[in-house]
């Protein structure tokens, strides 16, 4: 109920680059060489849990925070010691703090620029543009970032204070967007670069086969569980806000074709998955999963159920013609599109075509729910926690920008959601964790069963590479997040 932390001294924040839209004779130099001290962890949890009306949306930190009561600084606003106090005990609680926006602390001043930027133009600073939007140049991190150019480089320089004696290893380091795959991939194997991928900017299978066969002498594969899972999202128009056109979607796949097209020898591709991670504690086994609905095998069964379904919504023999969208940059969701489109074609005599876009129009399309199928990485565990994929289901986690949950979520029967939103909540507050675990079973169930609110075809399992001279680096699983650990330690020995 009540985490104590003492803070480390002498953590100081970064120099704010010459080009940051914060003035001096504001609050910038305050901001410039701070120390981390407990306002600066209480202003920041502040944000999280209690967001300004310009901050909601941008992040379900508040919604996974809602047991925080409390924040208190026992020796003074400038003091090392920093109080959280919650109104529950959650299991989450230390993953939710450690992961994600929550893990990173920005200095009040900064927090106070920010608000005043939202009170006059009643926008996040967040979602301004790139570079006038510098907000990744403040923090305590190893490096501070000197230049920003969104479609080219980011360049990062050493922080020379960093608080880790000896560390950063690398003097600058470079992000370079190549936003083709293809060419990603050749600018490794020639030296151009050092590292390529995380999650969706990964290798694709077929290029992980070729660096293990062609390339063994420069290239490093480290396939590791990925945080993100290939997900189908349906839009808030019917009929994707009747369930049994969800679930005939869910049915209808085929998710060992989809596992075999992303196989290589030696390696997995994807994973067998529901609403969480697979291999975590509190996920289903394989085998257990292999025997639900729309994952077992033969397919006879579910297909014929699927089709069933189709026939009472539309009629005998009637089917919708819809579109699969899917952001042009990223491989894995067109071949996600692709593999959904032969499947609903062959098992249900569905057309669907391709509707593929680039990130900002796809954004901008899902914001207004006026689509038929996105396939993206939206369904994604950080720790591995049950919460992670279940407090997807809760309302208030939806922060006004998926109109396709809401709509979906209202057209069933109340006692359905009010049932399942208790149980969420109930086993997120579990302590016992082989209770919680049968509580999460018989959620996930109920969910696969009657809800469908979207689709998991498969949790990716990825292929970073990097090259040989790139040392210190190392892949762990929920890779998304684990990655920031390696950026001190990294070096070259070329």
């Amino acid at each position: 109920m009540t985490l104590t932390m003492q803070l480390r001294e002498g953590v100081l924040f970064h120099d704010l680059h010459e080009e940051s839209p914060i003035p001096d004779e504001f609050n910038g130099g305050l901001i410039s060489g701070d120390e981390f001290v407990c306002e600066d962890a209480v202003a920041t949890y502040e944000r999280y849990r209690w967001p300004p009306v310009w901050e909601v949306g941008m992040s379900a930190e508040a919604a996974m925070l809602t047991h925080l009561d409390s924040l208190t600084c026992p020796d003074g606003p400038r003091g090392h010691t920093f109080v959280m106090g919650f109104n529950a005990p959650l299991g989450k609680t230390m993953g939710t703090l450690t992961a994600g926006r929550p893990a990173t602390i920005q200095d009040k001043d900064w927090i106070a620029w920010a608000n005043d930027f939202g009170e006059w133009t009643a926008k996040s600073f967040g979602r301004t543009e790139i570079p006038a939007n510098f907000y990744s140049m403040h923090g305590t991190g190893p490096f501070a970032v000197q230049e920003i150019n969104l479609s080219v480089f980011n360049t990062f320089d050493a922080n020379p204070n960093y608080f880790r004696e000896g560390l950063p290893l690398l003097d600058r380091y470079k992000n370079v967007v190549i936003k083709d795959i293809g060419t990603r991939f050749t600018a490794l194997a020639t030296g151009k670069i050092h590292y390529m991928g995380e999650g969706s900017w990964s290798m694709t299978p077929g290029q992980a086969q070729q660096a293990i066969r062609d390339f063994p002498d420069r290239i490093v594969i480290n396939n590791q569980l990925n945080h993100w899972a290939r997900t189908i999202t349906f839009g808030s128009e019917f009929p994707w806000t009747d369930v049994r056109v969800r679930k005939a979607v869910h049915l209808g796949l085929d998710r060992d074709e989809w596992l075999e097209f992303y196989r290589i020898p030696g390696y997995d591709g994807m994973k067998l998955a529901h609403t969480m991670a697979p291999g975590t504690f509190y996920a289903p086994t394989e085998e257990e999963i292999r025997t639900w609905p729309g994952y077992r095998q033969p397919k006879d069964e579910d297909i014929a159920e699927a089709n069933r379904l189709m026939d009472e919504v539309f009629g005998v023999g009637e089917r919708p013609t819809v579109q699969c969208m899917a952001v042009t940059t990223n491989q894995a969701d067109i071949d996600s599109c692709l593999f959904v489109m032969d499947n609903l074609g062959k098992n249900l005599d569905m057309t669907v075509t391709s509707n593929f876009m680039e990130t900002s129009a796809s954004n901008d399309i899902r914001l207004t729910g006026n689509f038929d199928m996105s396939i993206s990485s939206s369904t994604s565990s950080t720790t591995g926690d049950a919460d992670d994929g279940l407090m997807k289901y809760l309302p208030e986690m939806w922060t006004g920008n998926t109109p396709y949950y809401t709509a979906q979520w209202e057209a069933l029967p109340e006692e359905l959601t009010t049932e399942l939103e208790s149980k969420i909540r109930e086993q997120s507050r579990m302590q016992d964790p082989i209770k919680r675990q049968a509580l999460v079973r018989e959620i996930d169930l109920k969910i696969l069963n009657e809800v469908d609110m979207y689709v998991v075809t498969g949790w990716s399992l990825i292929f970073p590479g990097w090259r040989v001279e790139l040392m210190g680096w190392r892949g762990y699983d929920l890779y998304s997040y684990t990655k920031y650990l390696m950026h001190e330690r990294m070096w070259l020995s070329d």
